[in-house]
């Protein structure tokens, strides 16, 4: 007599089905947004940017503001 018992190749989709479903759901549930606070997004730092068209040979006595060249 046999002392293990016979496993089937439906016995084993049928668990493997149960442990994809398993891991998907701990996934999908496990993932969570969260929308940011406007107000943190507000004290950010920003820098204004002037494009010059025109060059000049002598460069400026005292510079307020970056240019692309």
């Amino acid at each position: 007599m046999n002392e293990y018992p016979d496993i089937t190749t439906d016995d084993r989709m049928s668990v493997t089905m149960v442990f994809a479903l398993l891991f998907h759901a701990v996934v999908v549930l496990g993932v969570g947004f969260a929308q940011e606070d406007p107000q943190d997004l507000d004290s950010l730092p920003t820098m204004d940017v002037i494009l010059v068209n025109q060059r000049s040979d002598r460069a400026p006595d005292e510079a307020d503001y970056l240019a692309q060249v």
